[in-house]
């Protein structure tokens, strides 16, 4: 291998190990971690810019464009998310003083809040659902572009760069799938708690209806969130297989 190309997969390779790494502390510290890592995302890019100058592969094209698109939707959608909650936390300070109020409908209110509440959690479900795509796809194009490539590599780190881009693809994949069941959970709220709200209002609530439709939600609910915990952890391990291009 070209010293020169060597040394660009190393460097690409040490950025994702710090991505792995600010991955697990989004636990902690969520957006300014997201951050972090998309700046990192657009400086391994500048290596696979390089690197594909000298191969132009086209698997390692598709790969630094979906990465790319999937970066600025996760940078955009994090200013426009943290517009939308300032909205909410704006609406909700507002309403709060009128609840005291004689003539309010507790119901009215909390069902106006909640009208606002859901479209804040379906945008931001949405733009997960193209950045998700858009990432499983890139890292489809990578495993692509190291398995029709093994030759280029010494056999212990693409068998790790292999795994680790395979793990990365199930990984979104499980997150998609979650995110999919999530979604599908925020449109039954906007059916049914209006309906609630209105049946709670009448007295015409069947209790043991409500029962069986909280269990059936609880399920869906749970499976996506194990689905999006294993996703998760899945995404982790693959970035520190993909990262032992570092010892090249």
């Amino acid at each position: 291998m070209d010293r020169d190309i060597s040394y660009l997969y190393k460097n690409f390779g040490e950025k994702i190990y710090y991505i792995g790494v600010l991955t697990v502390l989004t636990i902690f510290s969520g957006g300014l971690a997201q951050i972090a890592i998309c700046i990192l995302f657009l400086q391994a890019l500048r290596n696979i810019k390089s690197i594909n100058q000298k191969l132009n592969n086209s698997y390692l094209q598709k790969f630094r464009f979906r990465i790319f698109g999937a970066v600025i939707i996760d940078l955009a959608g994090f200013i426009i998310f943290l517009i939308l909650t300032g909205i909410t936390i704006f609406h909700i300070i507002n309403v709060l003083p009128t609840l005291y109020l004689p003539s309010t409908d507790p119901l009215t209110i909390l069902g106006n809040t909640y009208g606002v509440l859901i479209f804040v959690l379906m945008f931001a479900l949405s733009l997960s659902f193209g950045r998700i795509i858009l990432y499983f796809s890139s890292w489809n194009a990578l495993n692509k572009f190291f398995r029709s490539n093994l030759v280029q590599f010494p056999p212990n780190i693409v068998n790790k760069t292999i795994e680790g881009t395979g793990r990365l693809k199930k990984g979104y994949l499980l997150t998609l799938v979650g995110g999919t069941i999530a979604f599908i959970c925020m449109i039954l709220l906007v059916i049914f708690i209006p309906m609630l709200i209105s049946m709670v209002q009448e007295s015409s609530l069947i209790l043991s209806d409500f029962i069986l439709g909280l269990i059936f939600y609880s399920i869906m609910a749970i499976t996506a969130f194990i689905l999006a915990i294993i996703g998760f952890i899945l995404t982790i391990l693959g970035y520190f297989d993909l990262s032992q291009l570092r010892n090249l």
